[in-house]
């Protein structure tokens, strides 16, 4: 099976691509990853082209590729792809911290991309093309939809809630319907089916119930690099990792310049590569920028009117997966705002409150946002912007309904009693109590019918949950996620390749973990 790999770190995934290769017939044609590693996998895999992932996304093609057939960009073309443009001009944000990536410049970006990866593609041929997670870096969306317009396979790894449970796709857009099916059958088994939580599961669920405080501990395991899981870890694996991390920083240090893919002011974006100099002045640049934006936003907060019935809004982290590519064209956050707003029945407020990860520095470059932005919600009638140091999980407790784009804020409030919108893709939107929206008039419907919703009832988010753990996969795919779990690296490598393995022989990544995982005879 031909095979391409899009953004698959070797550190990580070497040994389980040569397993794969191995012992069950993997030709890997194409792979992208970052600078580190090239000249090894160069050389253990002669006939893969290796493509420099920072590259990639600014349009430069890989060295060392065969003539191809060039493919003009015609008027048919441009308008199959004419909604992937659309999306993809909206994901070239990740790369414009100061403004400098106008729309020629993205247009231009489009199209050489498209151009490109329709060319390797008619050249190669892949059967399968596998991302190590849903694509939203630009250029592996474009492939991405290349591929399901053509009928190439493709496959990328998802994760619930919970650190260690993983799940595998082939589409972001109708990837969890395996779900629906099993979901609704054990809802009308009643008593028939019980919950039976795991101790890790049950711990988890404990503190996302409980209070604001445990929320937020669960909420930022990921961001801390999953120290708060050491207690759980062996003493073996945790010197692996302390050494893992000497190495990593050690090999920043000597490799100079942090890794970074910003557009810089008068270079095209092929040329945009940074020196140690301009890396720092442009990273305390947005820094300024960020702290501007900051006090904008903070003098257009407002406390809770306490007298009045609202609902909560939380705003997701941009630009990032979630929403772009997972809610589509809502990744405009103020059209969800306009929406929802002109929907409120009379009297009620609209709550919105920026993700705090956006302003508070935790990233070293900031974008998507201006003060623009905040001023065109702030200036709607019933919309309230909230202080970024206001609990989010106690908006949640006092909202009448909660609403966000795809974010965790709209699994914690269903599982907290609240009824939700969505207007995107995750992996909760077919729990009881979650309602995903795609239109002004479902908005509105929505409201007339929440009287009689009414509050979401615990045990049947907890049967959707027990769903969700039991189609899962027991394992990881990244670096930080192995910290937080006590799972074997070994063991771990040889569920990925089995599951790697029955997805490229049955193809559908759906009912091969509904058999494996339920025991179903479809």
């Amino acid at each position: 099976m031909r095979v391409f790999l899009m953004e698959m770190m070797p550190n990580f995934w070497e040994g389980i691509v040569r397993t794969l290769e191995q012992e069950h017939g993997w030709d890997i044609a194409y792979w992208t990853f970052g600078r580190a590693g090239q000249p090894a996998i160069r050389e253990r895999f002669p006939n893969t082209v290796v493509h420099n992932a920072a590259k990639a996304l600014r349009g430069v093609g890989a060295t060392g590729l065969p003539e191809m057939e060039a493919i003009p960009l015609e008027t048919s073309i441009l308008n199959e792809y004419a909604d992937v443009e659309s999306e993809f001009l909206k994901m070239c944000d990740r790369y414009d911290v100061l403004e400098t990536f106008g729309y020629p410049d993205r247009v231009r970006l489009f199209h050489q991309l498209l151009r490109y990866w329709l060319e390797v593609v008619n050249h190669f041929k892949p059967e399968l093309v596998l991302f190590d997670t849903i694509p939203h870096m630009g250029y592996d969306y474009i492939l991405y939809q290349i591929c399901q317009k053509q009928g190439v396979k493709t496959a990328f790894w998802g994760r619930v809630a919970i650190p260690g449970y993983i799940y595998l796709m082939e589409s972001y857009g109708s990837g969890f319907e395996f779900l629906k099916e099993e979901y609704t059958r054990r809802l009308e088994a009643g008593d028939d089916f019980k919950v039976q939580y795991t101790p890790d599961v049950e711990e988890y669920f404990s503190k996302i119930t409980g209070s604001a405080s445990s929320v937020h501990e669960v909420h930022y395991q990921k961001k801390i690099g999953g120290k708060l899981a050491s207690a759980h870890t062996s003493l073996s694996k945790k010197a692996r990792e302390r050494f893992d991390d000497f190495l990593y920083y050690f090999k920043r240090l000597t490799n100079g310049v942090p890794p970074s893919n910003m557009k810089k002011i008068g270079k095209p974006f092929e040329k945009s590569f940074f020196g140690l100099f301009g890396y720092y002045t442009y990273r305390d640049l947005s820094t300024l920028r960020r702290m501007w934006v900051r006090r904008h936003y903070d003098s257009l907060a407002t406390k809770p009117e306490h007298d009045k019935p609202y609902v909560f809004f939380a705003l997701s982290y941009q630009p990032e997966m979630n929403t772009s590519p997972c809610a589509g064209q809502w990744v405009h956050s103020q059209l969800m705002v306009e929406a929802i707003s002109k929907a409120l029945p009379e009297g009620w407020l609209l709550y919105v409150k920026e993700h705090p990860v956006v302003l508070n520095g935790a990233k070293p470059f900031f974008r998507s946002r201006s003060c623009t932005f905040y001023d065109d919600i702030a200036k709607v009638d019933n919309v309230r912007i909230m202080p970024l140091e206001l609990s989010s999980t106690e908006l949640i407790d006092g909202a009448q309904a909660v609403a966000t784009a795809t974010g965790t804020a709209g699994w914690e409030a269903v599982v907290r009693g609240k009824q939700t919108m969505i207007f995107g893709h995750c992996w909760y939107r077919f729990c009881e109590g979650v309602h995903r929206v795609d239109s002004y008039e479902e908005c509105v419907d929505f409201f007339k019918k929440l009287d009689e919703m009414g509050t979401v009832e615990l045990e049947k988010v907890k049967k959707y949950f027990q769903t969700v753990v039991d189609v899962s996969y027991r394992g990881y795919f990244d670096r930080i996620f192995a910290r937080m779990v006590d799972i074997p690296q070994e063991d771990n490598a040889r569920l990925l390749v089995q599951a790697l393995a029955d997805y490229a022989e049955h193809g559908d990544t759906c009912e091969m973990q509904r058999v494996r995982r339920l025991g179903d005879e479809g």
